[in-house]
C-alpha cells in the first residue's frame, strides 16, 4: 500500500544540538524575499551570468568571485513559507577561493544591500551532538534499514524519554507494511472519508467497493498500491 500524497516539511531548531563552529570557507547562503521573483540561475561558462533576472545581484556576486549558484532545498516549493522565509528561495553560492570568516561576513552584509535579498548566513557544517536513541524492540537489531536512514539519531532529537507523537503522520512509500502488526494496528492513520460508520475500524460496511470520499480511489483505507498490474481503482 502507498499513500497517495505525502507532504512533509520538517523545520527544526537545533541550535543547542548542533555544533556550528565550522563552516564552508568557499560558500554562503542567502534568501530572496517571498514577494520577489525566484532567481533565474545561469552558468558563467554558458550564459556569462549567474543570475539572469537581477543584474545588480549578478554583478556583485561575480565581482566577489562567485562561480556557481544553486537552490539550497531543491524539493521546496512556493508553498513552503515559514515565518516569512520562502524555503524555495534560499540559495547557496560557491566561490572560486576560500575566504576567512570575516571576509564572508562582510560579503553577506554587501548582499543584504540588494533590496531583493532578505538575509544571508555562513554555510555551517552541522554535526549532531546527541546520542542515538535505541528502542526496546528486541528485534531492532534485525532491522538494518533503521540505521541506514539514521532513525536512532532522528529519534534522539525528540528530547523525551520515549520519542513519538500522535500528531505526526508518517507515509510509507515502498513495498507497503503489515497493518495487522501489533506495533502498528492501533496507531495507523485511517482515511476518515472511507470509514463509513465512523467507528475508526475497517469492517464489512466500509469495504463496500465504493469511492466514499470521492478522490478517485475505492476503499483506500490506509493508502494505495500504485504499481499493481491491473492499474484499477480497486484496493
Amino acid at each position: 500500500m502507498k499513500l497517495k500524497r505525502i507532504y512533509i516539511i520538517l523545520l527544526c531548531s537545533l541550535s543547542v544540538l548542533l555544533a556550528q563552529d565550522k563552516f564552508y570557507p568557499d560558500q554562503i547562503l542567502f534568501d530572496i524575499r517571498p514577494q520577489a521573483a525566484a532567481l533565474q540561475i545561469g552558468t558563467l561558462t554558458k550564459d556569462g551570468v549567474l543570475v539572469k533576472n537581477y543584474s545588480l545581484l549578478d554583478q556583485l556576486l561575480k565581482t566577489k568571485g562567485a562561480v556557481k549558484i544553486e537552490r539550497w532545498l531543491t524539493s521546496a516549493d512556493e508553498t513552503d513559507v515559514i515565518d516569512g522565509v520562502d524555503l524555495s528561495k534560499i540559495y547557496r553560492v560557491h566561490f572560486r577561493n576560500a575566504r576567512k570568516k570575516e571576509k564572508l561576513q562582510q560579503l553577506i552584509q554587501n548582499l543584504r544591500q540588494v533590496k531583493e535579498v532578505q538575509f544571508g548566513s555562513l554555510a555551517f557544517k552541522h554535526k549532531l551532538t546527541v546520542s542515538p536513541y535505541t528502542p526496546n524492540d528486541p528485534d531492532f537489531g534485525r532491522q538494518w534499514y533503521m540505521n541506514k536512514i539514521m532513525a536512532p539519531e532522528a529519534w534522539a532529537l525528540w528530547g523525551d524519554s520515549i520519542p513519538g507523537s500522535s500528531e505526526i503522520l508518517i507515509g510509507v512509500v515502498d513495498s507497503g507494511f503489515d497493518y495487522f502488526h501489533p506495533d502498528l494496528q492501533d496507531v495507523l492513520y485511517l482515511n476518515p472519508g472511507e470509514d463509513v460508520n465512523g467507528d475508526g475500524l475497517i469492517t464489512a460496511i466500509d469495504s463496500n467497493n465504493v469511492d466514499d470520499d470521492g478522490n478517485g480511489y475505492v476503499d483506500d483505507f490506509f493508502g494505495w498500491d500504485f504499481v499493481g498490474p491491473n492499474k484499477s481503482v480497486g484496493p
